[in-house]
């Protein structure tokens, strides 16, 4: 399994902390899961290294306000810089249109089947999607 890190900039420029993780064989599908309320997408790593096994390659972002997602935004607050705070506005239609945003980026990066799992709060997000 690779794993890589980097940043994922959102409809409206937000800059989110996102994980992907590749198997090493061509990947059969993509599952993006999207993580829960007060928790990370690292936090997903052991479930990834079995999937990534099984030839399914993953991706996670920290959501705003959460993780290092949180850290890099620090000084904007406006842009889920505060954990727990994802953002002035309708913060739940902010973070699903960044779901939407990154869906349709692994759109772009792949041509396998695309899977979307939401843990807690994520299952919400997702649920719209």
């Amino acid at each position: 399994m690779v794993q890589n890190e980097s940043f994922f900039e959102s409809h409206d420029g937000t800059r989110l902390f996102l994980y992907r993780w590749a198997p090493a064989v061509p990947s059969k599908a993509v599952l993006h899961i999207v993580h829960g309320m007060a928790e990370h997408a690292l936090r997903y790593k052991r479930l990834a290294e079995k999937l990534t096994a099984a030839g399914i390659e993953v991706w996670a972002a920290d959501q705003r306000g959460h993780g290092k997602t949180a850290d890099l935004n620090v000084n904007k607050p406006d842009k889920g810089g505060l954990l727990g705070h994802c953002g002035d506005g309708s913060s739940f239609e902010l973070v699903t249109k960044d779901i939407h945003a990154i869906n349709t980026e692994i759109k772009k990066n792949a041509n396998v089947p695309l899977f979307l799992l939401g843990h807690s709060w994520g299952s919400f997000l997702v649920h719209i999607i």
